[in-house]
């Protein structure tokens, strides 16, 4: 398996489990990546070979690419190499709607001809793979729709976490306030000043915890200072989440994009009701109402109505994370595996 990222994050960790998974199946695993990439100490955890991704692609039956940048300039010349030496090739795309690729989410000008020259990017790349997925059926008809893709090339498989890890039977906290809980890298894409607005926007006194690191960081801290004092705690990384989920009331994923957020099925296997936004992948694991709550990207007032009534209505939040406890089920980590395992058995 290779990947063009370069620190650790949702694209490493999914490289790691699958990794794991086809070791547990004995199968031969190596890892190719940037020279400098975390994914070298995975290697030595998984005491697999790693070789430096501007290497060609050595022996192997199925060379899986894992996007982290969709447009990834150095893909190109490593998957026509791996083709020329007769792999299946494999491609998962794990963002592949961004700011980037979808004019809607972008607040820059458009450089005049960049979509042009970006679809013909991709067309390049998806003629010479065998097949793609997509972590979500909202990411695999966005590929299908925005490349022109052939759908029968593309199959959408999920991120898979693990139950195990993420299995409880706690109940909601009483907690005054209560606490909404958001995670990710402090980026515009996880949206978290939305949900600091929607602090300010409420009607009740609940607070908003972040983790997570970024260059938005002071930009955040001064957000809340103006707009919501003494409202938000941003905590940085947190090694552990599952003590800081279990003791949230709520977890809010408020992004402008994603493909599929691992934070959500963690969430729901603790038995903790999602605020979430109609984003990729959120429509895979949410049923609005029943297994949590999803609204528009980029609403704060309609996020803070909608936490507002979860945190005010506990016989609600108590059904949602009964649901969603058990939809959960169905997000596991040996799931993910197996489903790419058969797609590699296909292949062949």
């Amino acid at each position: 398996m290779a990947t063009d990222a370069m620190i650790p994050g949702g694209v490493g960790r999914h490289i790691k489990d699958l990794a794991r998974g086809f070791i547990e199946r004995r199968c031969e695993v190596s890892l190719t990546a940037p020279a400098g990439s975390a994914m070298r100490q995975t290697a030595d955890e998984l005491g697999v070979p790693f070789t430096a991704f501007a290497r060609a692609p050595g022996g192997a039956d199925i060379w899986h690419l894992h996007l982290a940048d969709t447009y990834h300039r150095g893909s190109v010349h490593q998957l026509a190499r791996a083709r020329l030496r007769n792999h299946r090739i494999v491609l998962t795309e794990h963002l592949p709607r961004s700011n980037a690729s979808d004019a809607a989410l972008t607040e820059d000008r458009r450089t005049p001809g960049a979509h042009a020259a970006k679809t013909a990017f991709k067309r390049i790349q998806f003629a010479v793979t065998h097949a793609v997925v997509a972590v979500s059926s909202g990411s695999r008809s966005f590929l299908i729709d925005r490349y022109g893709l052939a759908p029968d090339k593309v199959v959408a498989i999920s991120n898979g976490v693990d139950l195990s890890r993420f299995a409880s039977s706690a109940g909601l906290p009483v907690t005054e306030p209560p606490v909404v809980l958001a995670v990710g890298a402090l980026v515009r894409q996880k949206g978290h000043d939305l949900l600091i607005r929607a602090a300010a926007a409420s009607r009740g006194d609940w607070r908003v915890v972040i983790a997570g690191e970024g260059p938005h960081r002071q930009e955040l801290q001064r957000l809340a200072d103006a707009v919501a004092p003494g409202r938000v705690e941003l905590v940085g990384w947190l090694d552990d989440i599952r003590a800081d989920m279990l003791a949230a009331t709520a977890v809010c994923v408020p992004s402008r994009w994603e493909a599929c957020a691992y934070v959500v099925p963690e969430a729901m296997a603790l038995g903790r009701p999602v605020v979430a936004t109609r984003v990729d992948g959120i429509s895979d694991m949410i049923v609005h109402g029943h297994s949590g709550i999803v609204v528009d990207p980029d609403d704060p007032a309609k996020l803070a109505v909608e936490i507002d009534r979860l945190v005010d209505t506990r016989a609600l939040a108590a059904s949602i994370a009964t649901t969603a406890r058990q939809a959960a089920a169905g997000f596991g980590v040996d799931r993910m595996v197996r489903d790419t395992f058969e797609l590699y058995r296909s292949l062949r």
